[in-house]
């Protein structure tokens, strides 16, 4: 037997024996500690670089990493303004099996407030939500990552009254502060670059508050980086 038949033997020997992950086969990868025997295995497609690597495989279980990043987001104010709303998040993901889709369970952290409609000069107020939220985001890992995301949101809102010398003030709760709980929809485009390390994603979302109709649409821009090996 042939040198060149017995090497397209082993290959495919090989082959058959190696577990493939999601639905599509791709190269093993060796694990950096220099294990041989399971090793780690990478989504065929991630492992060919086109697309960000969320998963691998170290044996037969799945072991997935995070990502954490920084978001800029609009929003037009009732003064026809844009407000902008900086956003902090961090994410994990779950595979669901075949197609190469993923759960992305996160949580977020904005502020809102850094831009106020005009006000009359004798009489401003001002408003300063802190936000907080959890999410769970539905994805589909490729050489683009389309996303959807339904989240719930709990905002502290700090609300002071200013006002000028020709003006009284009558009431008690001028300055308080509220808890206002609310909600999100969220549909996105990820793009990855540099081999999967970093997204960047245009989103569109559609966002409620409980007693204030003002939010509605917003659109933005994400970027997160990957977390884990």
């Amino acid at each position: 037997m042939s040198r060149s038949v017995v090497l397209t033997c082993t290959i495919a020997a090989l082959t058959a024996t190696t577990p493939a992950f999601a639905d599509e086969p791709g190269p093993a990868v060796t694990a950096a500690d220099g294990d041989t025997g399971a090793g780690a295995r990478m989504s065929g497609y991630a492992a060919g670089g086109g697309s960000r690597r969320l998963c691998a495989m170290s044996g037969r279980a799945a072991v997935c990493g995070g990502a954490a990043g920084a978001a800029l987001t609009a929003f037009q104010q009732p003064d026809t303004r844009w407000g902008l709303v900086p956003e902090l998040f961090g994410h994990g993901y779950r595979p669901l099996g075949r197609h190469r889709l993923y759960l992305r369970p996160g949580a977020r952290l904005s502020l809102r407030g850094l831009a106020q409609s005009e006000m009359p000069v004798q009489i401003q107020v001002r408003e300063h939500d802190l936000g907080l939220g959890a999410e769970l985001g539905l994805l589909r890992d490729g050489r683009v990552i389309p996303s959807l995301t339904l989240g719930a949101t709990l905002a502290v809102r700090m609300i002071d009254l200013d006002v000028g010398d020709q003006v009284t003030v009558m009431s008690e709760r001028a300055d308080r502060i509220e808890v206002l709980p609310g909600g999100f929809v969220q549909l996105g485009l990820g793009l990855p670059v540099a081999r999967g390390a970093v997204v960047i994603e245009p989103v569109v979302r559609y966002e409620v508050v409980a007693g204030d109709p003002r939010l509605g649409w917003r659109w933005g821009v994400e970027i997160s980086g990957r977390l884990g090996w």
